[in-house]
């Protein structure tokens, strides 16, 4: 008795961990599994990976149970033999899940750095839109005060031209008043062009009366 359960002891592969290729939506969590999968053993954790309408799970084992039946079930793993799981809750009465072997197991720390490094990914594409935002923004500002600034030239150079056509100068003019003794105001002009022109006087009043 004691030699054959040291040989079970030795047929049960304690580190071999379960792959179920589909999981639906909504039995993608730990204790729907665990209620399946926890007659072969005590589950340490279920690895899940998000896939188009369903789930990839990674089951991995703290202790497999040491009998006959799941020695049967490891050497159907060990020789890629699909096993066909009926799951005999209410709410999935029917249906099935297939269990294969785990050919590459990762350790929790591989896992979490695994979720990490998608975690970040995730974030650096958001910074991405983030920054394309941004960079379409400050274009359009730029094309836009680059089009006023084009405007003001253009409007300069217009300003220029017309004042070179026309050869004359401007001349300075200025409106003086004075108030007399009667309280009457002279009001006059001013003008440097008519000082300095001949046949005018400097000043040209004329008379209010407040």
């Amino acid at each position: 008795m004691y030699t054959e359960n040291m040989s079970n002891m030795n047929s049960i592969n304690q580190t071999l961990s379960i792959f179920i290729p589909r999981v639906f939506n909504c039995d993608a969590n730990e204790n729907f599994i665990k209620n399946i999968l926890g007659q072969y053993g005590l589950v340490d954790r279920i690895d899940f990976v998000q896939k188009s309408g369903y789930f990839h799970a990674f089951v991995h084992f703290q202790l497999w149970y040491n009998n006959d039946t799941n020695i049967d079930v490891q050497k159907k793993l060990e020789s890629k033999t699909p096993i066909y799981l009926v799951c005999n809750q209410e709410t999935t009465f029917g249906r099935y899940i297939i269990l294969l072997k785990n050919n590459k197991p990762m350790r929790r720390s591989e896992v979490q750095m695994e979720k990490r490094i998608k975690e970040l990914e995730t974030e650096l594409e958001k910074v991405k839109q983030d920054y394309n935002y941004t960079y379409q923004q400050l274009q359009r500002l730029c094309n836009q005060n680059a089009s006023e600034s084009d405007a003001m030239k253009r409007l300069g150079h217009d300003i220029s031209d017309y004042v070179n056509s026309t050869n004359e100068e401007i001349p300075f003019v200025e409106w003086r008043n004075s108030r007399n003794q009667d309280n009457s105001i002279n009001m006059y002009i001013h003008s440097d062009e008519y000082k300095n022109h001949h046949g005018h006087d400097e000043v040209y009043d004329m008379d209010l009366v407040e």
